[in-house]
């Protein structure tokens, strides 16, 4: 059943420790945990638990992440970067502005599990857990760092992802940067700064999780290039 689990999971660039998963940002270590209304979902022992979290500041952009331990010792440090783009480390993403999802996102029922005072799990019912779409994860990350980039000097660009998903990016009073989706559907205005911040988090997630789950990536001759050195 590590499937269904797998795909309730978000990924934050701070760990906790035991059972209680609080949103603290000063954590020291990278963590695995969504917030699922006023409660946290995490996976102890291969069990999705459920405690009470705080609440987390709502940004106007944001970039996520489900980890998949898996996707991560499968590549290879000799594989091409342009495998990385398209077909390597494929995990669910998401990508929000201002409130609005901009990758589709499906609903999948799922039962949560949770376990007691003695250890003892038990299932519950089955709830409605968002499915998020898949995408390479290196790819996903410059090519939407480029795209932003590319925005900034010429006002309008193109960020190519798999599965047809293409994302559009308008610059607006050279401050705003306007995100439509694929097809159309959703259209979504931000600030470029909120932009950038919200792909260095992004960027210091994946940085983090691969460091820990797929550190003989850093060989990789794109290393550089995935993850350039950010001014402080």
């Amino acid at each position: 059943t590590s499937s269904p689990i797998r795909r309730t999971l978000r990924y934050w660039p701070r760990p906790t420790s035991g059972l209680r998963i609080r949103s603290r940002p000063t954590l020291a270590r990278a963590r695995v945990v969504r917030a699922i209304s006023d409660w946290s979902s995490g996976v102890i022992g291969g069990l999705l638990v459920m405690t009470p979290c705080s609440t987390v500041r709502w940004m106007p952009v944001e970039l996520e992440f489900q980890p998949d331990p898996h996707e991560a010792s499968a590549a290879s440090a000799t594989d091409s970067a342009g495998l990385f783009g398209e077909t390597l480390l494929v995990v669910p993403v998401r990508f929000r502005v201002d409130g609005h999802d901009l990758l589709p996102i499906r609903p999948r029922s799922t039962t949560i599990w949770s376990v007691d005072s003695s250890g003892t799990a038990s299932p519950n019912e089955p709830v409605l857990l968002e499915h998020w779409t898949q995408q390479p994860l290196l790819g996903f990350m410059c090519g939407l760092r480029q795209a932003i980039e590319a925005a900034e000097r010429s006002g309008l660009s193109r960020c190519y992802l798999i599965e047809d998903w293409d994302l559009v990016l308008t610059l607006l009073d050279g401050s705003q940067l306007e995100v439509t989706s694929a097809r159309g559907s959703t259209v979504a205005v931000a600030p470029v700064r909120e932009f950038h911040d919200a792909v260095a988090r992004f960027e210091r997630s994946v940085h983090d999780w691969l460091m820990e789950q797929a550190p003989h990536l850093t060989r990789h001759p794109s290393w550089a290039e995935w993850f350039p050195p950010r001014e402080p």
